[in-house]
């Protein structure tokens, strides 16, 4: 329930993404129809010449282009050859708008990786791997502090191709790599998701009420939506009382995580 109602306030909120996503499904359909259109800055269009498969091509920002195989619809649904995750063979896979989007932004956020990676390379420092979205440098103990303010500049630097694009990055030195940088505990969680919220515009208030001492942590406010968060960590469990509480607002119709 609690994840049903996090998924509906992110889509009243930021309605231009379900609308994008829309939009990704209907210039996808228009390519196969042989139209070459567009969704927001991205090109699709029927390829030409590129061998004995149809094929729809997505322009990225950055120029590179994605490729999809023997493009169809099928049963009312779009669908085009590529390799299945588990079994590795290459076979009709089924796509839709959701889908599409997330290829998209991943596809970007794998540019924006690359870019970040030469700039390191251009900055001399040694790049020993990269994973997902981190890259790896080794370095001198005694000169780790200005190598990973060095690269978080790296790693942040708007590509020309995205001059509007606003980056941000963290680090951590340490003797062996460890996957990200956990947050331990509710208080660090909540500060992290208080500074997102006024980076990105969006009121944040604590919610106390001597009344009622298991009330949500916090309250959030964006676009006329207003979010009531109670913060847990991984293994942080709801109280009885907290429970009741949440419950209380579902049910005269608030947002609630």
């Amino acid at each position: 329930a609690q994840c049903e109602s996090a998924v509906k306030v992110f889509r009243r909120v930021y309605w231009e993404i379900p609308a994008f996503r829309k939009s990704c499904e209907a210039a996808f359909r228009n390519a196969l129809a042989g139209e070459t259109s567009w969704a927001g800055r991205l090109e699709f269009a029927p390829a030409v010449g590129a061998g004995p498969l149809p094929f729809v091509t997505v322009t990225l920002p950055s120029a590179r282009m994605l490729w999809y195989a023997d493009p169809r619809l099928e049963d009312g649904g779009v669908t085009y050859l590529g390799q299945n995750q588990y079994t590795r063979k290459w076979e009709r896979q089924r796509t839709w708008g959701g889908k599409i989007c997330e290829n998209l932004v991943q596809a970007v956020a794998r540019d924006i990786l690359a870019q970040g990676l030469l700039n390191a390379a251009q900055k001399g420092l040694t790049i020993i791997g990269h994973v997902h979205d981190e890259i790896l440098v080794e370095t001198r103990q005694d000169a780790a502090e200005p190598v990973l303010e060095a690269l978080i500049g790296a790693m942040t630097a708007v590509p020309s191709w995205a001059p509007r694009l606003r980056l941000k990055a963290e680090g951590y030195t340490a003797h062996r790599y460890r996957k990200g940088c956990p947050m331990k505990l509710e208080k660090d969680l909540e500060a992290y998701c208080c500074t997102v919220a006024r980076e990105l515009g969006i009121l944040s208030y604590k919610f106390v009420s001597p009344a009622h001492r298991a009330v949500p942590d916090r309250v959030f406010v964006a676009r006329g939506q207003v979010l009531f968060v109670e913060f847990k960590s991984a293994r942080g469990r709801l109280t009885s009382g907290q429970e009741r509480e949440l419950a209380r607002l579902r049910h005269h119709g608030a947002l609630v995580a």
